[in-house]
């Protein structure tokens, strides 16, 4: 268990040192990919062009995200994005009107 990471440390060792990072600047790089609830909101990027229903669905959407804890915020982002954190701009959200048995959640499209 303890060689096979030894050995990608020992790989990428010569390459790292040339870099360097210190670790604050390594943390601060990790806490800007953290998801918060306030950034999932405002990564949501939703088509201006809409009517009612889809105005009350953004909002129930928004909201929903806003309320969620930690756990659950990850488990929505490795839904919309496959990752537990951040690591796009934005995610889009597009509204498809679907009738009887073709309504069913679909993942959200990166941009």
């Amino acid at each position: 268990m303890i060689q096979m990471p030894m050995y990608v440390c020992d790989c990428w060792r010569d390459i790292l040192k040339g870099l360097c990072i210190s670790t604050e600047n390594l943390n601060d790089v990790y806490s800007t990919l953290i998801p918060r609830n306030r950034k999932v909101v405002q990564m949501l990027q939703i088509s201006q062009t809409l009517n009612d229903q889809t105005n009350e669905v953004s909002k129930y959407l928004k909201r929903y995200v806003h309320e969620l804890d930690l756990k659950a915020l990850c488990l929505f982002l490795r839904f919309c994005i496959g990752s537990e954190i951040i690591t796009v701009p934005n995610i889009a959200v597009e509204f498809v009107n679907m009738t009887g048995l073709s309504r069913r959640p679909n993942r959200a499209y990166l941009r």
